[in-house]
Protein backbone atom coordinates (compact mmCIF):
# COMPACT_ATOMS: atom_id res chain seq x y z
CA UNK A 1 0.00 0.00 0.00
CA UNK A 2 1.31 3.40 -0.59
CA UNK A 3 1.46 6.24 1.73
CA UNK A 4 -1.58 8.42 2.20
CA UNK A 5 -3.76 5.71 0.41
CA UNK A 6 -6.75 4.52 2.00
CA UNK A 7 -6.62 1.44 4.08
CA UNK A 8 -10.02 -1.24 4.02
CA UNK A 9 -11.66 -1.72 0.65
CA UNK A 10 -14.92 -0.65 2.57
CA UNK A 11 -13.19 2.73 2.70
CA UNK A 12 -11.74 3.18 -0.60
CA UNK A 13 -15.29 2.28 -1.72
CA UNK A 14 -16.82 5.25 0.49
CA UNK A 15 -14.11 7.30 -0.54
CA UNK A 16 -15.02 6.29 -4.77
CA UNK A 17 -18.92 7.08 -3.70
CA UNK A 18 -17.93 10.34 -2.46
CA UNK A 19 -15.79 11.38 -5.34
CA UNK A 20 -18.32 10.54 -7.53
CA UNK A 21 -18.22 8.46 -10.91
CA UNK A 22 -16.82 11.56 -13.01
CA UNK A 23 -14.11 12.55 -11.02
CA UNK A 24 -12.95 9.02 -10.39
CA UNK A 25 -12.40 8.48 -14.32
CA UNK A 26 -10.66 11.99 -14.03
CA UNK A 27 -8.18 10.96 -11.28
CA UNK A 28 -7.52 7.46 -12.84
CA UNK A 29 -6.67 9.36 -16.27
CA UNK A 30 -4.07 11.75 -14.68
CA UNK A 31 -0.75 10.38 -14.71
CA UNK A 32 1.19 13.24 -12.39
CA UNK A 33 -1.89 12.89 -9.76
CA UNK A 34 -1.65 9.44 -7.62
CA UNK A 35 -4.85 8.84 -6.67
CA UNK A 36 -5.43 7.76 -2.44
CA UNK A 37 -7.46 4.31 -3.43
CA UNK A 38 -6.08 1.42 -5.14
CA UNK A 39 -6.80 1.67 -8.66
CA UNK A 40 -7.93 -1.78 -9.20
CA UNK A 41 -10.66 -1.07 -6.86
CA UNK A 42 -11.45 2.13 -8.58
CA UNK A 43 -11.34 0.52 -11.98
CA UNK A 44 -14.11 -2.43 -10.87
CA UNK A 45 -15.91 -0.03 -9.12
CA UNK A 46 -16.30 1.94 -12.08
CA UNK A 47 -17.46 -1.33 -14.14
CA UNK A 48 -20.00 -2.00 -11.05
CA UNK A 49 -21.63 2.19 -12.07
CA UNK A 50 -21.83 1.43 -15.61
CA UNK A 51 -23.46 -2.38 -14.86
CA UNK A 52 -25.86 -0.89 -12.79
CA UNK A 53 -26.41 2.07 -15.02
CA UNK A 54 -27.26 -0.71 -18.20
CA UNK A 55 -29.28 -2.59 -15.59
CA UNK A 56 -31.41 0.47 -14.80
CA UNK A 57 -31.94 1.38 -18.62
CA UNK A 58 -33.07 -2.09 -19.32
CA UNK A 59 -35.57 -2.66 -16.71
CA UNK A 60 -37.00 0.72 -17.31
CA UNK A 61 -37.26 -0.18 -21.49
CA UNK A 62 -38.66 -3.12 -20.39
CA UNK A 63 -40.97 -1.23 -18.05
CA UNK A 64 -41.99 0.76 -20.91
CA UNK A 65 -42.50 -2.15 -24.06
CA UNK A 66 -44.82 -3.54 -21.36
CA UNK A 67 -46.93 -1.00 -21.06
CA UNK A 68 -46.64 -0.71 -24.69
CA UNK A 69 -47.93 -4.10 -25.05
CA UNK A 70 -50.78 -3.47 -22.32
CA UNK A 71 -51.98 -0.47 -24.57
CA UNK A 72 -51.48 -2.07 -27.70
CA UNK A 73 -54.08 -5.42 -26.30
CA UNK A 74 -56.22 -3.15 -24.54
CA UNK A 75 -56.91 -1.18 -28.09
CA UNK A 76 -57.12 -4.90 -30.14
CA UNK A 77 -60.31 -5.58 -27.76
CA UNK A 78 -62.06 -2.04 -28.61
CA UNK A 79 -61.12 -2.90 -32.14
CA UNK A 80 -62.66 -6.26 -31.52
CA UNK A 81 -65.84 -4.95 -29.96
CA UNK A 82 -66.76 -2.08 -33.01
CA UNK A 83 -66.26 -4.38 -35.49
CA UNK A 84 -68.26 -6.58 -34.19
CA UNK A 85 -71.18 -3.80 -33.68
CA UNK A 86 -70.04 -2.71 -37.39
CA UNK A 87 -70.80 -6.01 -38.71
CA UNK A 88 -74.38 -5.91 -36.54
CA UNK A 89 -75.05 -2.48 -37.77
CA UNK A 90 -74.03 -3.85 -41.66
CA UNK A 91 -76.63 -6.44 -41.10
CA UNK A 92 -79.56 -4.04 -40.06
CA UNK A 93 -78.89 -2.08 -42.60
CA UNK A 94 -79.40 -5.14 -44.77
CA UNK A 95 -82.43 -5.95 -43.28
CA UNK A 96 -83.51 -2.09 -43.98
CA UNK A 97 -82.93 -1.65 -46.94
CA UNK A 98 -84.49 -5.37 -47.52
CA UNK A 99 -88.25 -4.39 -45.76
CA UNK A 100 -88.08 -0.51 -47.58
CA UNK A 101 -88.09 -2.36 -51.07
CA UNK A 102 -90.64 -4.64 -49.83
Amino acid sequence: MLPGMLSSREEQIKELERLGESHVRYLLADITNRPTFDERIAEEWLRQQVFARESAAALARDAREEETLSIAREANKFARNANIWAAIAAIIAAIAIYVAKS
